[in-house]
């Protein structure tokens, strides 16, 4: 009878090809950051130093009002005498269009970054991923979900199909359908956990995506950093809520349904700081307490940000098992076997 292995990852999954995590992000952003920016950072406080956040409230404030709240004692501290309306307004208008700015700026780093990796390490990294949990779980079916927006694993695919095939892999379904030509997603289509086949799904989205003119969500196959970042559906701030548009809705609607499907959950490098993301998860450890969810990550229960629900799982449900270390390039780097 065939298996179901569900493996879910966050930004540490890429850290050992050199990518940089969620956090990682802060140095480059800040450096020739505007005055819009400098205040979103201080408004976020710790959760200033995640680029989704920051990139999330920048989002936000260009048709929100939020933020304006904590701008306003700013605004007038730049020139208390400056009680009047008028300069209020025009002041909030400039830091809105500085907001645009930045989202372009921000986005073109996270181009840029993303595309800093050993495609070698990647290809050795995910085989030997696939042949630790193959072995450790023989006849198992796959399917991968992450929040990156790095194309590791498509370059690893790509690199030598052969490899993959001698392993069983006859293909990868992302999700995406040929419609006159090109990939689009299908939110109408599913997985059928088969082991020939593995599901890779990327519910934050990912740098090679874009809208078309018909607003579809097509696959551009490539890291090339567009003149118009801004185009490009590569982020979903999923701390905010419920995904409000597609491919986020069903995408994230397939990571629950993953869950109750799954005989196996691995968690790899994810922090949990993702409210809705967090619920998903919640959810399904109540209601499957005998389900083991084994957690890879190298940081003790005290290390992990104030806003991480790992602290609050590890307390609460026995079936969640946190194993202090991360993944490497190297074979049977989780230690599947060891138990």
């Amino acid at each position: 009878m065939t298996k179901k292995s569900l493996i879910f990852t966050g930004a540490g999954m890429s850290v050992p090809l050199g990518l940089p995590s969620t956090t990682d992000f802060t140095e480059s952003v800040q450096h020739g950051a505007r005055a819009v920016t400098n205040h979103v950072t201080k408004y976020l406080g710790a959760s200033g130093e995640d680029i989704e956040w920051i990139l999330s409230t920048l989002q936000s404030f260009t048709s929100e009002t939020t933020f304006v709240e904590f701008l306003l004692p700013a605004i007038t501290n730049d020139q208390p005498h400056a009680t009047w309306g008028s300069f209020i307004e025009n002041r909030i208008a400039q830091l809105r269009s500085e907001s645009v700015l930045e989202l372009t700026r921000i986005k073109k780093i996270i181009f840029e970054k993303l595309s800093e990796y050993d495609e070698t390490r990647a290809l050795s990294l995910y085989l030997n991923l696939i042949d630790e949990v193959t072995t450790w779980e023989p006849n198992t079916a796959i399917s991968i979900i992450t929040t990156n927006y790095d194309l590791t694993f498509e370059s690893a695919i790509e690199a030598s199909r052969d490899e993959w095939k001698k392993r069983g892999v006859e293909d990868v379904d992302f999700g995406f359908s040929i419609q006159f030509g090109r990939p689009i997603y299908d939110p109408s289509q599913d997985f059928q956990w088969k082991p020939s086949v593995i599901e890779y799904l990327k519910i934050h989205g990912s740098i090679d995506w874009h809208r078309d003119a018909r607003s579809n969500c097509s696959r551009s196959m490539s890291s090339t950093v567009p003149d118009d970042p801004d185009q490009m559906a590569i982020l979903y701030p999923g701390f905010k809520g419920v995904p409000e548009i597609e491919p986020f809705i069903s995408m994230h609607g397939r990571l629950n349904r993953r869950l109750a499907e799954a005989d196996n959950i691995i968690v790899i490098g994810f922090a949990f700081r993702d409210t809705y993301i967090n619920n998903i998860f919640e959810n399904m450890l109540r209601l499957r307490p005998d389900i083991k969810v084994l957690y890879y990550n190298p940081l003790s229960v005290d290390a992990f940000p104030k806003d991480s629900l790992v602290p609050h799982f590890i307390e609460n449900y026995s079936s969640f098992r946190h194993i202090k270390r991360g993944i490497g390039v190297d074979k049977g780097s989780l230690g599947l076997m060891s138990g």
